[in-house]
């Protein structure tokens, strides 16, 4: 059963909405039917577990918008329905802000109750399969095949557990790291009973915490599953193998065209800079600074060897703004600079 909280500043609207919905019909429960939206805000401090709440646009104190502005920034879950008088779009703009389920515009006849007990029917239902969802992840059948899985190291047995779409079909990115996030629970749990020091796994544990790309965690996950848990520090630099070479496929694929940076790697995989940074150190590789430099020279050498651009728009070409500084790079790396190196091309040519 889902918990709906209205708020709607006349009292007729408040009573008819209580009384012509059958709510206990659609598995809902009224929990408080409210003037303003102060009181919308101080129920919600006092009680996290509203799953619905239907807004009055115009409300004396705090209006609607504002309340769903807090429900938003404040993270709770509840879903939302604004109700308004006015046919404006600027308030329809504004509502799409806050990822609102429905807006529905008064006088509230029967065809819009009808659309609003759909609304709480789907979100009765969501929530439902919400709790089938979780209570799957907590379940003894994921929890057995995780274990045979870690067990044995069947890799045919890890690559099935880790396919969510031939699982579940198309879900969410949040369902997806909702379940790897079990799996690596479930994880801990394997090995945590049978170290006298768990340092290692909590370790781990932090590394898949600050993940947040959903192919990142899937191939740390996989590496996990399949090695199982070294404690030899030779074996533990071979974490996070997997995602080091995704980022040097993504500097490889983004080095023209676009700012590319420590920053900007990093933030594609929603990982800091740090964190990057350490797994490039643990895995024998160049620092992440010299891997992307590194790529752009690479790249400077085929563009020169393959075209008749100047240097000053090769630079450009990789993102450099300062032309003197891509020479001193350049020359640095490859001990001469692009004039020379191009000469050189030529020379060989002739």
């Amino acid at each position: 059963m889902i918990n709906v909280v209205i708020a709607d500043d006349d009292y007729n609207v408040r009573a008819g909405l209580s009384e012509m919905i059958d709510w206990k019909a659609l598995d809902a429960n009224i929990v408080a039917a409210l003037e303003d939206g102060e009181q919308v805000i101080e129920l919600l401090k006092q009680n996290d577990k509203i799953d619905l709440v239907v807004l009055d646009i115009c409300m004396p104190y705090m209006d609607g918008l504002t309340v769903a502005k807090y429900i938003r920034e404040n993270s709770y879950a509840a879903e939302i329905v604004l109700l308004s008088a006015h046919a404006d779009f600027d308030y329809a703009r504004e509502a799409l802000r806050y990822d609102i389920r429905e807006y529905i515009l008064k006088p509230i006849s029967r065809a819009k109750l009808k659309l609003l007990s759909d609304v709480i029917k789907s979100v009765a239902e969501e929530k439902e399969e919400d709790i089938k969802w979780r209570l799957y992840l907590r379940g003894t059948e994921l929890a057995d095949e995780a274990k045979n899985a870690l067990r044995y190291q069947d890799m045919q047995a890890i690559e099935m557990l880790l396919d969510t779409e031939s699982r579940f079909g198309t879900i969410g990115v949040k369902k997806i790291k909702e379940y790897y996030s079990a799996l690596m629970g479930l994880f801990w749990d394997y090995y945590k009973n049978s170290l006298a020091d768990r340092s290692l796994l909590e370790k781990q544990m932090k590394m898949f915490c600050e993940i947040s790309d959903v192919k990142t965690m899937k191939n740390f996950l996989k590496e996990k599953f399949s090695l199982g848990l070294n404690t030899d520090d030779a074996d533990t630099k071979k974490t996070g193998v997997n995602i080091v070479s995704l980022a040097k496929e993504y500097i490889n694929d983004n080095v023209i065209g676009t700012d590319l940076s420590s920053y900007s790697v990093a933030s594609h995989f929603n990982l800091s800079v740090d964190y990057l940074s350490r797994l490039f150190k643990n895995a024998g590789e160049d620092s992440l600074s010299d891997c992307i430099i590194q790529a752009k020279i690479n790249r400077a050498k085929d563009i020169i060897a393959n075209s008749s651009h100047s240097i000053r728009r090769i630079a450009e070409i990789l993102g450099y703004t300062d032309t003197s500084y891509f020479i001193r790079i350049f020359k640095k790396k490859i001990g001469v600079t692009p004039k020379e190196f191009r000469m050189q091309l030529n020379k060989e040519e002739g």
